[in-house]
């Protein structure tokens, strides 16, 4: 199991290029399901141009958690092997 494992990881490291890094996206947003992917993006992209990539306003279609913490900022540079996680924004007092 740990050997395939290991040598996928290998395999999506040589598919990207060297200023690329992969992000996994997991939507629980009905109609934003489709997003549900693995991507390959370019270093250094915040996570607000990513969501914005995807066609979602940011605080108004989804709230964006990043490795299970929620993510305030639209400024923070992602890394490679990220998980972003899309939930329905909720409000309220």
């Amino acid at each position: 199991m740990y050997l395939m494992m290991r040598l996928t990881q290998l395999v999506l490291l040589e598919m990207t290029s060297k200023n690329q890094i992969v992000i996994r996206v997991v939507s629980y947003i009905p109609y934003l399901e489709d997003t549900s992917k693995e991507y390959f993006v370019e270093q250094n992209l915040a996570i607000g141009e990513f969501v914005t990539s995807l066609g979602i306003k940011w605080d108004e279609d989804a709230l964006v958690v990043i490795n299970r913490f929620i993510c305030n900022s639209e400024l923070v540079i992602l890394q490679d092997g990220d998980v972003i996680e899309l939930l329905i924004p909720l409000s309220g007092g």
